[in-house]
């Protein structure tokens, strides 16, 4: 296994799309959408029905599994492992609080680590993921044997199979994130738990205003707060695709989730992963507690968090 260097980057991101094809909101269905920002070369549309905000027209399918064959390094993995465990041991007593054992699923499972985790505490653990290099970690390093390369959707899982399901950071890359979820709803358990992390569109949306204002001064501090969190050349970036396709706030991916069968169960405001230097984790943290004070304040009616984890049971 190579060895991380400092300087590379824990997402691959050196890859340009060559096709495309326009897509209706992946919610409503509807084709009634604005365009509201530019990335990457790629056109970010709002749906003027339900107010989606996801990349139109997206790369297609083999342009996207392009993409993930180069975007996990196996260089990266120490660095993935100190970066995401905290948060993971987070996740693993909020899981337990509502199931305690069972059979769990991990969409996205990366290198595997929070499955490594979960298989620690006697729980029988399977994954998917697009990065082969990810797929290969956790098998023969981690020795993970219900690991699966590939789109979630393409797998074939047992109806009724799974206590939990889970999906860190993942959904916001998905070409269709209602497939993911109406398959994840035909493999839970009744009452089992699905489990989500995104980034919060609320937060990041503001990014594209600021960029009215872009100077030097700016784009220099903006490097800083977001460092090893978004692609230093394009800091104002909000979905910076084709890493990610869609962008969601609380509220759209609860409606997603009651639409598909499931019923919510809470809502949590999480940070980033613990990335960056001491400055990017003193910023994170402020970010965090400050939108818990709103969110309290306005009786949930506002939640500007960096990233939110919703958890809803299958009815």
């Amino acid at each position: 296994m190579k060895k991380f260097r400092q300087n590379q980057p824990l997402e691959q991101r050196q890859w340009q799309c060559q096709n495309v094809l326009p897509v209706n909101c992946n919610f409503c269905g509807h084709s009634n959408d604005r365009i509201i920002a530019k990335e990457n070369g790629l056109i970010i549309t709002e749906c003027q029905k339900c107010g989606l905000v996801y990349v139109n027209p997206r790369p297609t399918d083999d342009e996207i599994k392009k993409f993930y064959q180069q975007y996990l390094h196996p260089a990266t993995s120490s660095r993935w492992k100190e970066v995401t465990v905290s948060l993971f041991h987070t996740d693993i007593k909020r899981i337990e609080r509502y199931q305690p054992e069972g059979r769990i699923l991990d969409i996205g499972c990366g290198f595997g680590f929070f499955l490594s985790l979960m298989q620690k505490r006697g729980w029988e653990v399977y994954g998917c993921d697009l990065s082969e290099a990810g797929v290969k970690y956790a098998t023969e390093y981690l020795k993970l044997t219900g690991i699966k390369y590939g789109p979630f959707q393409k797998h074939i899982y047992p109806p009724n199979y799974f206590d939990v399901i889970s999906a860190w950071y993942v959904l916001h890359h998905a070409a269709d994130p209602r497939q993911v979820l109406r398959n994840a709803h035909a493999s839970l358990k009744k009452g089992g738990i699905i489990a989500i992390r995104v980034p919060n569109h609320n937060l990041f949306k503001w990014l594209w205003w600021l960029k009215k204002f872009d100077c030097h001064a700016l784009r220099s501090l903006l490097r800083t707060i977001r460092k090893e969190t978004a692609d230093p050349r394009v800091p104002y970036n909000v979905l910076d695709p084709p890493v990610h396709l869609y962008a969601f706030t609380p509220e759209i991916l609860a409606s997603f989730l009651e639409d598909t069968g499931f019923s919510i169960v809470r809502i949590y405001n999480d940070g980033m992963v613990n990335r960056g230097n001491f400055f990017n984790r003193i910023i994170d943290g402020t970010i965090t507690h400050a939108a818990d004070i709103i969110k309290q304040i306005s009786k949930d009616k506002t939640d500007i968090s960096i990233s939110f984890s919703i958890y809803a049971k299958k009815v």
